[in-house]
């Protein structure tokens, strides 16, 4: 089965030439349905929570926007395979701007290969903060969660700091030992 993309998971689009006259303050929560979703794109036992508050301001070289997120996850340990509860919160900052201006540095807006976050395009005068905040929220999550008492299986003459210590592969090389 191939996974929805995120944009289909957790669009929240905003018509930036409509409806942004004005900053504009949007409170995002993520239902049973985006949710189990978004569980499934990104390999998470469950997602019990994920909330967030944007705002939007027209700036005269395109859209800031200001994004502040919490979430509660529920992952796989990489050892054992339980499961390990996490409470994430963070924020971020995003530019958009036109699409030439994207892409070409025209309008004002210029941006080099060394800059970390260059801007994002305004596509058919949209914004999905919703993919925005999906993606940032997928790179927050931890690559390797561990449950607290979990531990790599250890040889006894590593536990000892013995020369096998050092080889990558002296608990594989005991266990074929014993078998």
């Amino acid at each position: 089965m191939i996974p929805k993309a995120v944009e289909d998971l957790f669009s929240r689009a905003v018509d930036v030439a409509e409806e942004l006259k004005a900053p504009l303050h949007l409170a995002i929560e993520a239902d049973a349905s985006e949710r189990a979703g978004l569980a499934a794109r990104f390999d998470l036992v469950a997602l019990d929570s994920l909330v967030a508050s944007a705002v939007l301001r027209r700036l005269d070289e395109g859209v800031a926007v200001h994004v502040e997120w919490s979430a509660d996850v529920v992952q796989f340990c990489v050892v054992t395979l339980a499961p390990v509860e996490a409470h994430l919160e963070e924020a971020f900052d995003l530019l958009y701007v036109a699409e030439v201006a994207a892409t070409d540095g025209r309008h004002g807006v210029s941006f080099g290969l060394d800059d970390p976050d260059p801007p994002e395009p305004v596509i058919d005068g949209r914004i999905d903060v919703g993919m925005a905040l999906a993606e940032h929220f997928g790179l927050a999550l931890d690559p390797y969660p561990r449950a607290p008492a979990a531990e790599w299986p250890v040889a006894d003459d590593q536990a000892a700091g013995g020369e096998a210590a050092r080889a990558p592969f002296a608990v594989l090389a005991s266990l074929r030992a014993k078998g």
